[in-house]
This record gives C-alpha cells, structure tokens and sequence, in this order.
C-alpha cells in the first residue's frame, strides 16, 4: 500500500446572504449534505514529507481504514525499507 494526495473538487448550491456566508457554509455542506459525486477527482503518489499537502506532516495519521494507528513518516520508512 501507498500513500496518495487527492484532490477532490465538489460543485453545489449554496442559499446564503453573500459570497463570504456562502463559503464559509460549504465545508460543511459537503461534509454532511451534499451525497453527489465530486465534480473533478485526482491522485498523486506521496512519495516524501516534502511532497505533502499544507497542513500535513510526518506526524499526521493519514486517512484510510488500514492506516488509523501508523503515522505518515512511519509508512514512509517502509516503503523506503521495501523499495
């Protein structure tokens, strides 16, 4: 298994006062009302901390149902171990 960066970019409308109230509601729209498909999906391959979106870092747990309990930098160690 490897580590990917996705990008997933959600399209939706948004009843709101004006842009800034419409913006800051759709976060959490998307999260918890909107079941459409994204509108556009990728995937890159994280090979490095260095090529980690903002935000994240080696001590970050990463998303995915066999990596709740490993942090990044360890899986990272791994696969570099493997390869």
């Amino acid at each position: 298994m490897k580590l990917y960066c996705v990008e997933v970019t959600y399209e939706t409308v948004i009843y709101a006062e004006n842009e800034k109230d419409a913006l800051k509601q759709a976060p959490y729209i998307i999260k918890h009302e909107d079941d459409g498909d994204p509108a556009d999906t990728f995937a890159t391959e994280i090979d490095s901390v260095k090529t980690l979106p903002s935000g994240w870092d080696g001590d970050c747990f990463p998303y995915g149902k066999d990596a709740q309990y490993i942090k990044i930098k360890e899986i990272l160690e791994q696969q570099n171990v493997e390869s």
